[in-house]
């Protein structure tokens, strides 16, 4: 009997714990597809928005003390100086300042030449001498002396060649094929032979 009891009282409170449940609605997949488009939307909306923009720290502003009126007058004269100065041209009759490009010194006029300046003028040896002369077809003296090796004799006897038949050569040029005097031309031989009319 209790055990009845026990069983009738689960039963019970498990069809109450059922009528207070809520129950969850399954939803078609149009409506997934749906919502999964409004979010997706949504989504859009906010990274659309232009980002936000963060303006740099205002700098420090260093206050000068006000200048006096003798330091800006200054400071106008050297602004107001041309920054290069082209210097006006004067003849060189007129420019007492003027040196010739091309004249002679006094002391060059009057200068002799030391020992050692006259040695170093002089050339040197080596370049007094005067290049052999090239003679064209001279034979060396060594060459004229050498003995000749007999390998050397062997290899100045040039190979003998067979010579090659010249296949384009003939002895006769103008000769008939005995073929050629055997052969009966056909119909359309003939017929290709005859000249066209033009």
């Amino acid at each position: 009997m209790i055990d009845i009891k026990r069983k009738k009282d689960m039963r019970l409170a498990k069809q109450k714990e059922l009528a207070t449940k809520t129950v969850v609605k399954t939803k078609t997949p149009k409506e997934l597809k749906e919502e999964k488009e409004k979010r997706i939307a949504a989504w859009c909306a906010v990274k659309a928005q232009p980002k936000k923009s963060f303006p740099p720290p205002p700098l420090p502003v260093q206050k000068r003390p006000a200048a006096t009126l003798n330091e800006i007058i200054v400071h106008a004269n050297i602004l107001a100086e041309p920054r290069s100065v082209t210097v006006k041209f004067i003849r060189p009759s007129i420019d007492p300042t003027y040196i010739d490009p091309t004249r002679v010194k006094p002391a060059a006029k009057t200068y002799v030449a030391s020992e050692r300046v006259l040695e170093l003028a002089k050339n040197p040896a080596h370049r007094l001498l005067k290049e052999r002369p090239i003679v064209p077809g001279a034979v060396k003296k060594s060459a004229l002396t050498c003995a000749v090796s007999p390998r050397f004799d062997e290899l100045a006897v040039p190979k003998k060649k067979a010579a090659e038949k010249d296949s384009d050569l003939k002895e006769n040029p103008f000769q008939i094929s005995p073929n050629a005097l055997k052969a009966k031309t056909t119909a359309r031989i003939k017929e290709l032979a005859k000249p066209i009319e033009r």
